[in-house]
């Protein structure tokens, strides 16, 4: 019985090796020219652009690979990168990819060896911005902006800068006709633009990136930090009180011509040294006064200001001396002198133009104890006009025309004074 076991354990081992020399290889069914693929990319990554993108791998050591083919929109769309190993000097392959309108795209990248093998497929999916983003941006704002016409230096005073920008540009001419760009960044508060020609549009944009490292700025559309036709700026005090003898109403200064001439433009809005009776509109005060005295006072009066040379008002602006009451105005008017030379008696009324008229009867009282919060923020912040350049015209000359006063009078009072013109006539 031993005997025949071992006799068929022989038969066993002869099967199996016979069976393992006739066993196909897989070879025998593949072409081994398949099996042969190129390095694949690697590390793939995309810088963002206006309609347009930067797309970055990096090759294998696969010293053969010598191209690469770029797929997008479902194979619809490609591009073909040759590659030099020979030249290049570093690893990673940069391909700039335009004419992609905004969306987001999936990328399909195979590389190819100089034999002809393709690698397996690397993807990325990648974002361009375009109108659809721009669309969404703001320029950075100014507060206000001053041109010194002596200097030729234009003063821009900055708002908040916005999240997210990068700075903002700001793009000028000379008065020798050359072209300055200057960037502003985000923690400047004021810019001082140097021998300008504001004859010239000053142009302002702000940038942006969508995404870190993007190789395109963004903005919104340029804008204008100065208008030649709407720039204006304050004129220069102190003013002067020009007096038409034999027509203007003679004028009364309290306390004495000097120091009331000036309080019509020392920025204080009032007539009162300290605070009176603790009423918030009294804090600004400052002691001195100047009213008109006519024959009749029932009757309307006038008070003529110049201002030194012509100009064309951007603005008029006025605080009464006191708040609504007694000789403080209630109904007036602002005229200009439209004549030439200097306004004289023998011009009365004619060539000047009533560019104004003005009526807060609403707001007043007779009584200045019975003022409330919004009174009191009304007086503080004044009264007057802003015109448009096609309204008025250029005058050195102006006149403040009391209808009535608080009081059912012409008699008026005044506490400050200031005009604003527009830069160029």
């Amino acid at each position: 019985m031993e005997r025949i076991l071992k006799i068929l354990c022989v038969f066993a081992a002869v099967a199996g090796f016979i069976a393992c020399a006739d066993k196909p290889e897989i070879s025998d069914y593949i072409d081994p020219e398949e099996l042969r693929y190129a390095g694949k990319a690697n590390d793939l990554a995309y810088f963002a652009g206006y309609d347009r993108l930067l797309l970055q791998f990096v090759l294998s050591p696969d010293p053969n690979v010598n191209k690469a083919v770029i797929y997008w929109d479902l194979r619809a769309d490609s591009t073909l990168v040759d590659i030099n190993r020979a030249a290049l000097t570093t690893d990673t392959i940069n391909c700039l990819i335009e004419n992609l309108p905004e969306n987001t795209y999936s990328f399909e990248i195979f590389t190819y060896d100089i034999f002809g093998n393709r690698s397996v497929p690397a993807y990325l999916t990648a974002r361009t911005y375009g109108i659809r983003y721009v669309s969404g941006l703001l320029n950075r704002q100014t507060t206000n902006v001053l041109y010194n016409e002596q200097t030729f230096a234009l003063t821009v005073n900055w708002s908040d800068s916005i999240a997210k920008s990068l700075g903002t540009n700001i793009e000028y001419t000379a008065l020798d006709d050359v072209q300055h760009k200057v960037f502003v960044g985000n923690t400047d508060t004021k810019t001082v633009l140097e021998n300008v020609n504001i004859a010239l549009p000053v142009m302002l944009q702000t940038l942006f990136v969508p995404e870190p490292e993007a190789i395109d700025n963004f903005g919104p559309e340029p804008e204008k930090v100065i208008d030649p036709e709407t720039m204006s700026q304050d004129i220069p005090k102190p003013y002067a009180i020009y007096h038409v003898s034999g027509f203007d109403p003679d004028i009364t200064y309290q306390p004495d011509e000097s120091s009331a001439k000036n309080c019509l433009w020392d920025g204080k809005i009032g007539t009162m040294a300290t605070p009176l009776w603790n009423l918030s509109w009294a804090v600004q005060m400052g002691y001195c006064t100047v009213y008109t005295s006519p024959a009749d006072a029932s009757q309307p009066t006038w008070m003529t200001f110049d201002i030194g040379a012509r100009a064309r008002l951007q603005q008029f602006h006025l605080n009464h001396y006191w708040p609504f009451a007694y000789s403080c105005m209630q109904q007036w008017e602002l005229y200009a002198f439209n004549g030439s030379g200097a306004p004289t008696a023998a011009d009365g009324w004619n060539n000047w133009i009533k560019i104004g008229e003005y009526d807060n009867s609403s707001v007043g009282s007779t009584d200045h104890n019975a003022k409330n919060a919004q009174q009191d923020a009304y007086y503080a912040a004044g009264e007057g006009f802003e015109f448009q350049r096609e309204e008025v015209p250029v005058a050195r000359y102006y006149r403040v025309k009391c209808l009535k006063n608080w009081d059912n009078q012409g008699i008026f009072t005044l506490g400050e004074i200031s005009f604003r013109k527009y830069m160029f006539e």
